[in-house]
């Protein structure tokens, strides 16, 4: 095998391996969206209990992928 073959291999690895970080990030976002407007529209009592719980919890899930599992949103 040559060179570009092993950086091939190489990139596909790396895709596998942090992808699907990538997709649950992502995915986590858009539920603390979709959850927070819901809650937002339905009932403005809960919402700061809710909105205060969910950011927390996006914070801390922002870290640990970006800093602690090292992810990069760009592609590599």
């Amino acid at each position: 095998m040559n060179e570009k073959g092993v950086a091939a291999l190489q990139a596909v690895e790396i895709i596998s391996k942090y992808g699907w970080q990538k997709r649950v990030f992502f995915i986590n976002l858009l539920i603390y969206i979709l959850m927070n407007s819901y809650v937002f529209l339905t009932d403005i009592k809960l919402a700061s209990i809710v909105l205060a719980t969910s950011t927390l919890w996006i914070v801390f899930y922002s870290y640990w992928t970006f800093f602690k599992r090292r992810v990069h949103l760009k592609n590599i």
